[in-house]
Formats: C-alpha cells, sequence, structure tokens
C-alpha cells in the first residue's frame, strides 16, 4: 500500500491541462514506452506483469500528462506489491527483487507490528508520517478529520499483520517507487523541454516532482528505523523469536539487499535533484499563533504569515521586544484594514478547524507535510543503536544462493 500525503494540502496538483484524453488504453502505451526506454527489467516485468489489473485509482489526475508520469511511482509500488506472494502451506513469503532473483523468505516466528507501540514514545511515532499506518495500527492521522481504509476492522496493512516479514514488503515496494522516479526523470526533464511550458511553469512542475522524490526518500529513513525498532523490541522482550529472525539467513540477505539498493538511490537521487527547490508552502506562522481571537493573536496571524509584504506588515504591526527576547504586538493599521485582516483570520480558522480538530493537529500534520523537515527529524532518531543493529542484521553473504529465477 502507498500513502500518498494529502494532496490538496500540499499543492501538489498539476497545472497545464493537456488537450488529449488519456484513457487506460493511452496510459497502457505511454508508460511502456517510457519503461521500455528508461526503466530496468524489473520495471518492465512489473508493469508487464500486472497491468492488466487496474490501476487509474493510483493516478491522482488521468487527464493531465505530467500527474499520470510521476505517479507511476505510485503503480508501479502498488504492482511490486502484486508480484509478492504468501504460500500459506509451506509459510513461505516470495520477494520479486528482479528476473534473477526471487527471495523464498520461510516465515520464522514473529510479532504483529503494533506491539512497537509499547516500545517507542508516543512523541516520537506521532512525528513520524507513516509510522500509524504500517506499525501503529491506526486508521488516521492525529487530529486530522478524515480516516483511511485501512487498518480497521475489515483490512489490516500486511506490514502489520505478518511483522517485520510485511515490512519487508512494504520497504521493498518503496524502493521501487524511488527507483521509477529517478529512472524516468531524463524523460521528464525532456518533456519539460520541448514542450510549450514557460520557465516558471518548468520549475514549478520540477519542484513537485523533487517533492514526490523525497517523499520517497523519508520511507528510507522510517522503514529503516521500523525494522531495527522491531529487531530491537525482540531483542528485548522476544529473545527467541529475535535469535529465529538472525538464523533465517534469506531474510537477512533480502533485507541486505534492498537497504543497500535503496541507500545507494537515495544518494544517487538526491545529487539528481539537487539544484532544484523544494516545492513547500509555509505554514511555520502556525507555530507562532493560537486562533483564540485576541488582538495579540490577530497581530502574530499577520506578522508571521505570508498574508502581506514585508514593507505593507511594518505598516500594519508594531512590534516591541523586552530584555528577555519576548516580542509583543500592537495593530497600528486604520480601522478599514483591521476589518479586512480581521475577516482573513477567520476565514482562515474556519478553513483550519473544518480540517482538523484543534491547532496543535494542524500542526501536527503540517510538519509531517515537510520533507525537509521530517528528515531532519528521522535521522535524529536514527542512533547509534540504530545504525548498529541495522549493520549487524545485514548479512556479509552476498551469495545469491538465497535467490530463484523467475518462471
Amino acid at each position: 500500500m502507498r500513502v500518498t500525503f494529502f494532496i490538496s494540502l500540499l499543492v501538489l496538483l498539476i497545472g497545464n491541462l493537456t488537450a488529449q484524453t488519456w484513457n487506460k488504453k493511452n496510459i497502457d502505451r505511454l508508460y511502456n514506452d517510457i519503461i521500455n526506454e528508461y526503466g530496468t527489467s524489473e520495471l518492465k516485468r512489473i508493469f508487464t506483469t500486472q497491468k492488466k489489473f487496474p490501476y487509474l485509482q493510483w493516478i491522482n489526475n488521468t487527464n493531465n500528462h505530467n500527474s499520470i508520469v510521476i505517479d507511476l511511482e505510485i503503480v508501479i509500488h502498488e504492482m511490486q506489491h502484486g508480484m509478492a506472494d504468501f504460500t500459506y502451506g509451506e509459510s513461505i513469503y516470495n520477494y520479486y527483487l528482479n528476473d534473477s532473483c526471487i527471495v523464498d523468505v520461510e516465515i520464522t516466528p514473529y510479532f504483529e507490528t503494533d506491539e512497537l507501540n509499547l516500545y517507542i514514545p508516543k512523541t516520537v511515532s506521532d512525528s513520524i508520517f507513516r509510522y500509524g499506518i504500517y506499525v501503529g495500527k491506526k486508521d488516521e492521522f492525529s487530529g486530522y478529520k478524515k480516516k483511511f481504509d485501512i487498518n480497521n476492522e475489515r483490512k489490516i496493512s500486511s506490514s502489520i499483520f505478518y511483522g517485520i516479514f510485511g515490512l519487508m514488503e512494504e520497504f521493498l515496494a518503496y524502493y521501487r517507487g524511488l527507483q521509477v522516479l529517478y529512472q524516468v526523470y531524463p524523460y521528464y526533464v525532456n518533456y519539460l523541454n520541448t514542450h510549450n511550458f514557460s520557465k516558471e511553469e518548468k520549475e514549478s512542475e520540477l519542484e513537485k516532482y523533487k517533492y514526490q522524490a523525497y517523499e520517497n526518500i523519508n520511507s528510507f529513513y522510517e522503514f529503516q528505523l521500523f525494522i531495527a525498532w522491531y529487531l530491537l523490541y525482540a531483542k528485548k522482550e522476544k529473545t527467541e523469536i529475535y535469535k529465529k529472525l538472525y538464523e533465517n539467513k534469506p531474510l537477512r540477505y533480502l533485507f541486505s539487499y534492498v537497504h543497500q539498493s535503496f541507500l545507494n538511490l537515495v544518494e544517487n537521487c538526491i545529487m539528481q535533484l539537487d539544484t532544484i527547490p523544494l516545492s513547500q508552502q509555509n505554514y511555520q506562522f502556525l507555530n507562532y499563533i493560537e486562533l483564540n481571537d485576541t488582538e495579540e493573536d490577530l497581530c502574530k496571524y499577520i506578522y508571521y504569515s505570508d498574508i502581506v509584504t514585508d514593507e505593507y506588515r511594518k505598516i500594519l504591526i508594531e512590534v516591541n521586544e523586552n530584555h528577555a527576547g519576548e516580542k509583543r504586538f500592537r495593530f497600528i493599521g486604520d480601522r478599514k484594514e483591521r476589518r479586512f485582516f480581521k475577516k482573513e483570520y477567520n476565514q482562515f480558522k474556519k478553513i483550519l478547524f473544518r480540517d482538523f480538530k484543534d491547532i496543535s493537529s494542524a500542526r501536527l500534520i503540517f510538519f509531517l507535510s515537510n520533507v525537509e523537515a521530517q528528515m531532519q527529524f528521522l535521522k535524529r532518531q536514527t542512533t547509534n543503536e540504530i545504525i548498529e543493529e541495522v549493520s549487524k542484521f545485514k548479512t556479509l553473504d552476498n551469495n545469491e544462493r538465497f535467490c530463484r529465477t523467475y518462471e
């Protein structure tokens, strides 16, 4: 399952609608052409094998070329899940890496992943975008007034139900998504350069592309944490399971392959997109306001948000700072201006509380949507203990005897 974060909130919708009607047949042809020209053999295999299943549901805007191309990563992510197989009678989980390597992993004793809720502090788990869906067994983000069709009584994510074996399937699927974005980037740039896009439009499209790439990059750091936490919790609370996991050589080979391949891809992708700024709305002002209808709060809203220019802000708001560095605000504009900005303030408050339960929830959601802030947070959680456990679990034996070929 691929989680895409509140696209309406993040302004990831693509402009420049083309006149062409994109039906399933046309999209099949476009994807075939792109993958055959730019993709690796495993991407070709995945798409060829899985395209018979409905996949348009995973594309955010099927009437827009650019959205279709960017969302190929979501399509392949979900199709990668279709390549996995669980042989119930034999308790074997099959992971497709490429045509030369399908890894058959025995399902040794494990525990469901949401047990980590007992191990990971809530302040940490709530601050990680994908934790609730893939680990915590939640069906909504805290404070967001919408539920997701997962982790309810009808459906539980395999990353929870099958423990580390399910986590590995999602880890592989996110690797595959970033692999797509990295490989089709030359096509995307060429398309923007050879079609009727202005300089500003091209910059905007590339910013959106980079944002989606960084969402996938962050998934590497997330799943590295999830799997390391799973192992460390087992080491502490379930020593027999921990021992069996380390004896499971195919599982460790699979982890080694995906982790190292994903890490290399992350580094290459960051270099590839280095000169492109990230497309992001500025919601930092949410950290300064309370939406409590006071005059001070209205002033803070005007002062910290980008609702006015820097020069106009000086005409509207007077700021005094005491010896402790605390700021005090006073509105110095005229009555007409105050009425206008009070109306804007109330409108923003109405919109925010329509989508969120309170201001704290909104702050959390917008932090989760900030891929740069998320990356820094995830890296801070990647302690020496995490790094050591990951290194230890990665087998030094890269012998491909654990692989069988695709039939």
